[in-house]
C-alpha cells in the first residue's frame, strides 16, 4: 500500500499528541481490530486445523491464513505445515516471514523453512523462559564452538548448526551460525552462514523500556544488509522474525521497520492503515494498545535520529530509493532515566555503529572516513599545542542519531566523559550476562526434569501416601458419626 499524499494529513507528532491527550489508544486499537478481523473464505485457516497440523501450533488461537502461510518442502509425502506467514510490503521493499517460536518438535521444520527460503537473518524478540515458563525451544547451539543437529522427519537429510561467534550487548545478542545441510546418503552437502539478532529486553505483551533501545537493535539488524535488494531483483530474501506467538512483539518490529522505510521514501506514512495491511497477512499483528503506542513513539524517534533527503511524495515510486544522506542535529526528546543506558558504544571488535538508514541500505562511509582522517591530524596538532579540540565525528554522529547537538570536547585526544560511560556500559553488560546465565540454568533444570521423570516406584509411593491420608480422613469422619449416633 502506497502512502496517501501528506497534504491534508497531520504530522506524526500531532497525531500522537491528539490520541494521547484523548487517552484513546484502546479505542483506536479496538477499531483496527474490528476492521482487520475478517471471517471470509479469503482469510481461511483450514490447513492449521488439520489433525496433522494441530501439534505444530503453540497456541490454538494464533494460526496462519491459508493464503499467506509458508509451505514446507518435505522430501516425502507428508505435512507441509508450519506456523509461519509471508508478510510482504512491496511499497517499502520489505519481505518478512513472521513465525511463532519453534517448539522442540518443530525446530527441524524451522530450519527447513530457513534453508529453502534462503534466509540469512533471523530476528528473535523473546527470551527462552518468561514468567517461569518456556516460550521457545533452543534451536541453536548454546555455547560458542558447539554444534547441534536436527534430522528431518523422514530421514532424508540433517541440518547441523555450529555457533561460530556470539557478541553480547546491553539489550541484545548477535550470534553467527554456520548451517550445514547434508543428505543422508552423502550425495549432497552445502553450507551457509546465518546471523541471529536476539533482543533480550522485551517483556511479553509489553514494550521495551524506551524507543532508543529498540532503535539500536533495529540499526544492528539493518546494518547486516538483510534488507538490501539486488539490482536484478524486486525484493530481498525474507527476514525471519519471531517471538513466542509471532504476532505481538513480531508485529511491533515489522510495523516500525516498514513505517520508517516508507517515511524515507515518501515522507508520509499512515500507521493505522499499515497495521491493517499487516494484519491481513498474519492475524493479530501488534497485540496490545501499549504496543501500538510504542510503535508511534519508535517511529517518531527514528525519524528524529536520522533524516533522509527523499524524493517528493508526488513523484516517489516504490522503486525510487534515496541515495543522499542529509545529517541534521536534532534536540533530544525528554526520555525516561532508563533510556540513558540504551545508547550502545562503538565496539572495537564490531562494525562501527552507523546512522539509522530508513531505507535499509548501508550508507557510504567515505565522508566519515575523510572527516576522521582530518580529525586525527587536528588532534595531533592539538596535542603538540595543548589546545582543546572539537571531535567533529562525534558531533556528526550524535546529531544524526538524536544525541546532544553540542560537540564533544576532546582535550589532548581524551574525552573526559568517555571512561565513565564505558564503566556504565560494562556494568550493564555484566548484568545482562548474569541474567542470561540464570535463564540457561533454569532451562537445563526443566530439560533434565523432562528427560528424567520420576520413576514408577516414587510415583507409587506418592499415590500410597495420598491414599493413606484420604483413608485417615474417612476414618475420622466415621468415628465422629458413630459418636454422635451413640450419644
Amino acid at each position: 500500500m502506497l502512502p496517501a499524499s501528506g497534504a491534508n494529513m497531520p504530522s506524526l507528532e500531532e497525531e500522537f499528541e491528539e490520541i494521547d491527550k484523548a487517552s484513546s489508544w484502546h479505542k483506536l486499537f479496538q477499531a483496527l481490530r474490528n476492521k482487520s478481523g475478517k471471517h471470509t473464505p479469503e482469510f481461511s485457516i483450514n490447513e492449521s486445523k488439520k489433525p496433522e497440523s494441530l501439534n505444530r501450533n503453540r497456541f490454538k488461537d494464533v494460526l496462519p491464513y491459508d493464503r499467506t502461510r509458508v509451505l514446507l518442502r518435505p522430501c516425502q509425502k507428508g505435512s507441509d505445515y508450519i506456523n509461519a506467514s509471508y508478510v510482504k510490503v512491496p511499497s517499502a521493499r520489505r519481505s518478512y516471514i513472521c513465525a511463532q517460536g519453534p517448539l522442540p518438535a518443530t525446530s527441524v521444520h524451522f530450519w527447513e523453512m530457513v534453508w529453502h527460503e534462503n534466509v540469512s537473518v533471523v530476528v528473535m524478540l523473546n527470551n527462552l523462559i518468561e514468567k517461569g515458563m518456556p516460550t521457545c525451544a533452543t534451536y541453536w547451539p548454546e555455547t560458542e564452538g558447539s554444534s547441534i543437529s536436527f534430522p528431518d522427519d523422514y530421514g532424508c537429510h540433517t541440518f547441523t548448526l555450529t555457533l561460530t561467534k556470539e557478541i553480547t550487548n546491553p539489550v541484545f545478542i548477535t550470534r553467527t551460525v554456520n548451517v550445514r545441510y547434508r543428505s543422508t546418503d552423502g550425495s549432497t552437502s552445502k553450507e551457509r552462514v546465518l546471523q541471529q539478532f536476539h533482543f533480550i529486553h522485551w517483556p511479553d505483551f509489553g514494550v521495551p523500556q524506551c524507543p532508543d533501545e529498540f532503535l539500536d537493535f533495529l540499526t544492528a539488524v539493518r546494518q547486516s544488509g538483510c534488507f538490501d535488494v539486488d539490482v536484478n531483483k524486486e525484493e530481498a530474501n525474507p527476514v525471519v522474525v519471531h517471538c513466542t506467538a509471532g504476532i505481538g512483539r513480531t508485529g511491533t518490529f515489522v510495523l516500525v521497520d516498514v513505517c520508517l522505510a516508507l517515511l524515507s521514501l515518501y515522507r508520509v506514512v499512515d500507521i493505522p492503515s499499515q497495521l491493517v495491511e499487516l494484519r491481513n497477512m498474519r492475524m493479530g499483528m501488534v497485540q496490545t494498545p501499549e504496543q501500538l503506542r510504542f510503535c508511534y513513539q519508535a517511529i517518531m524517534r527514528g525519524k528524529q535520529r536520522a533524516l533522509l533527503d527523499t524524493p517528493s511524495p508526488a513523484v516517489a515510486t516504490s522503486k525510487q530509493r534515496p541515495d543522499k544522506l542529509e545529517l541534521k542535529p536534532v534536540a533530544p526528546p525528554q526520555m525516561s532515566p532508563s533510556c540513558s543506558d540504551s545508547q550502545l558504544p562503538a565496539s572495537p571488535k564490531s562494525p562501527r555503529r552507523e546512522l539509522l538508514r530508513q531505507d535499509g541500505r548501508t550508507p557510504s562511509l567515505d565522508q566519515l572516513e575523510k572527516q576522521k582522517e582530518q580529525n586525527r591530524k587536528r588532534k595531533y596538532e592539538g596535542m603538540n599545542g595543548d589546545v582543546p579540540l572539537v571531535d567533529e565525528e562525534s558531533q556528526l554522529l550524535d546529531g544524526a542519531l538524536g544525541g546532544t547537538a553540542s560537540p564533544a570536547i576532546v582535550i589532548n585526544g581524551i574525552n573526559p566523559g568517555f571512561a565513565e560511560q564505558q564503566k556504565r556500559d560494562a556494568e550493564i553488560r555484566h548484568r545482562r550476562i548474569q541474567h542470561n546465565e540464570q535463564l540457561k540454568e533454569k532451562i537445563k533444570i526443566i530439560q533434565q526434569h523432562q528427560q528424567h521423570p520420576p520413576n514408577g516406584l516414587s510415583a507409587w509411593k506418592a499415590w500410597m501416601i495420598k491414599l493413606a491420608i484420604a483413608g485417615c480422613g474417612l476414618a475420622a469422619v466415621w468415628v465422629l458419626y458413630r459418636t454422635r449416633v451413640s450419644s
